[in-house]
């Protein structure tokens, strides 16, 4: 303040300014980076820019380390503060007061420069809150309490709505305006990155002289004039402010980024760059090679040559993107073919039909009308036989096609949503379409009963017996009868349980499974109650490292869809595969022959509903019979579940 002259203020000396701004901006990157005031920093980016007066600034983001990342609402208030602080505390009060007031604004001051159409730019002032919320899609709603704290601010009293968000070291330590948020979601991050990056702000002007006339044949501007030229009225010019030019003149950063990241060039063997014909599709040429070489450079480890990313299995391909697909990593219909090759064998045609328009609904196929003709017969066998008809007749695919709308209705779809297949077919109850009669689910339960019983062993065996025997005679006598039976883990108890409600099925009668406790569900798998997805895993990976056998890792595929050809450099691979959101599967699955696992969702819903009461959780174990993860309907006890089986 003492090189001030009488009547100057400190935004009058712009290199004053500049220097001090500058020193305030290296203690703070030595607060967050060396002395890790917030946690530790795994990541950082800043760009100083200037506003239009002069003043300088800086846009900052910090990347925590996993473990301290702020995710919770007490995490979270540790960090960042939207209330006006205890009055005692003076020097945090008087800071808060003079640099973290955004207005006011709105109505009580209707000219404020945030006011866009009559309203806050900012959305302020926000609302009141009893405590800091985590949004999924922005940034997160801090605490705001009506605790009666307010400030006056000319002719305004200023309460906890109008508080910018801060640090409470941060702003007692620097005494100036630092806002502080929480990027709690893509989109948040996305945006900062956005907005750090936009580079410097763009207007549309024209300068002309007051005194002298406009040659408007030059400018291309005349009144009621047809010839409007835009390119010559463009002018591509900036304003270097005088505090912006000195920050330059003195060689001081303006943008800071760790770690370093470069852009390497990805390209075929000898093929440094891409050329193509004029007038060529694009999309024909551009990435249709890099892109499947990126894919596999990011999958296969150890490749010393080009050769050696296109050889899988011993197997050299002409193409890395036949490579790629021999790995599993391109969208194929070859898995959903399997699926319902299997299917066909080993389901009811009802089941396949379920089973293809959970295909159509869930997996994007891409040529569903070839699968439809391929498997008609195996999902029309029941309506051939029902309607007397030795073959596919153009009313047995009618029906098929009703069938399979019907199923597509419940869920919110239609055949007309999928490309290729026949359009207008007539809607037609579900409940009057290949329903299973009962006497279908009596024969299914005599065929379980037969495979059940020549698996009993002795003791098993004889229990069986008994109890039936007791069914029987209290039938007949009308008493009732309790069994209780004892043994040690692994003894068969279920199976054996299994068996016995299978045969009172075949029998016509009714039963119904309970347990008196859930001890029960620790026969298949063991509970645990983790607050957050990242433990879950951490428990999975834990568990399936002590199981026997060697782990079979499976990854998603990739695919570019039409017309985003032009588009996918904007979410590389490398990123989407990194990706943990608690609504997307993980892009790794890691499984072990005989491992355990809980499938949490049922996808035919109207399945489900035609049942007396639904479990929506199945522990399955893998088979040994089984180079794909694949899904189809069985039938276990009349009970239709999505199986998975790992196959080597």
């Amino acid at each position: 303040m003492e090189a001030l002259l009488p009547g100057k203020k400190s935004q009058d000396r712009f290199n004053l300014c500049c220097r001090i701004f500058r020193l305030k901006l290296k203690e703070l990157l030595h607060l967050i980076i060396d002395k890790e005031i917030f946690a530790k920093v795994n990541g950082r980016v800043y760009v100083v820019k200037f506003q239009k007066r002069g003043l300088p600034q800086a846009h900052m983001l910090w990347v925590l380390d996993a473990p301290y990342k702020p995710k919770t609402p007490k995490d979270i208030d540790k960090i960042v503060c939207a209330e006006l602080p205890d009055p005692n505390d003076m020097e945090l009060f008087d800071c808060v007061a003079s640099h973290m007031i955004h207005g006011p604004c709105g109505s009580t001051n209707p000219r404020c420069p945030c006011m866009k159409e009559g309203k806050c730019s900012n959305k302020f002032p926000k609302e009141f809150i009893g405590s800091t919320q985590v949004n999924n899609d922005r940034y997160p709603l801090y605490l705001r309490r009506n605790n009666g704290r307010f400030i006056q601010k000319g002719s305004h009293l200023i309460d906890n709505r109008w508080v910018v968000p801060y640090n409470k070291y941060l702003c007692k330590v620097f005494k100036c305006h630092i806002n502080v948020e929480i990027g709690s979601s893509i989109q948040s991050v996305k945006y900062l990155y956005k907005y750090i990056y936009k580079g410097h702000d763009r207007i549309q002007a024209r300068v002309s002289s007051m005194y002298a006339p406009i040659d408007f044949a030059i400018a291309g501007t005349a009144p009621n004039s047809s010839s409007h030229d835009e390119a010559q009225q463009y002018l591509d010019a900036r304003y270097v402010s005088a505090s912006k030019s000195f920050w330059r003149i003195c060689k001081f950063s303006m943008q800071k980024l760790y770690p370093i990241v470069y852009a390497l060039q990805v390209h075929d063997e000898n093929m440094q760059s891409v050329v193509y014909a004029e007038g060529e599709p694009v999309s024909e040429v551009m990435d249709s090679t890099r892109y499947y070489l990126r894919l596999m450079l990011h999958h296969v480890t150890r490749a010393t040559c080009y050769e050696d990313l296109r050889t899988i299995d011993v197997v050299v391909y002409d193409t890395y993107q036949r490579a790629a697909a021999a790995c599993g990593l391109l969208h194929s219909d070859a898995e959903f073919d399997n699926d319902l090759a299997l299917a066909s064998g080993v389901a009811s045609p009802r089941q396949g039909r379920e089973l293809f328009a959970m295909m159509l609904l869930y997996c994007e196929i891409s040529q569903p009308v070839v699968h439809l003709e391929k498997y008609l017969e195996a999902m029309s066998e029941d309506i051939c036989f029902e309607n007397n008809a030795l073959e596919v007749t153009n009313q047995i695919q009618r029906k098929v096609l009703s069938a399979l709308e019907s199923i597509l209705y419940h869920n919110g779809s239609s055949l007309e949503a999928f490309l290729g297949l026949p359009q207008s077919v007539e809607l037609q109850p579900i409940e009057t379409i290949c329903r299973p009669s009962h006497e279908n689910n009596i024969l299914n339960a005599i065929l379980a009963v037969e495979h059940l019983q020549g698996m009993l062993n002795q003791e098993q065996r004889q229990l069986y017996d008994t109890v039936l025997e007791a069914i029987e005679s209290a039938e007949r006598a009308k008493e009732a009868k309790v069994f209780f039976v004892d043994g040690t883990c692994g003894f068969g108890k279920t199976f054996l349980y299994s068996a016995i409600l299978a045969k009172m099925k075949a029998s016509r009668l009714t039963a119904i499974s309970t347990a008196t406790s859930d001890g029960a569900n620790q026969l298949l798998a063991k509970t645990f109650l983790t607050p957050l997805n990242d433990d879950v895993v951490k428990v999975n990976n834990m568990v399936l490292d002590d199981f026997p056998g060697e782990a079979t890792e499976y990854i998603s595929f990739d695919a570019i869809p039409p017309g985003e050809v032009n588009n996918k450099s904007l979410y590389p691979i490398e990123f989407l595969d990194t990706i943990d959101d608690a609504t997307m599967p993980l892009h790794k699955l890691r499984l072990k022959i005989g491992c355990i696992v809980i499938l949490l969702r049922n996808l035919n819903t109207l399945q489900a509903s035609r049942k007396p009461f639904y479990h929506p959780r199945y522990t399955l174990l893998l088979s040994h019979q089984s180079s794909s993860i694949l899904f189809f309907f069985v039938t276990v006890y009349n009970l239709e579940i999505f199986v998975v089986r790992l196959r080597t």
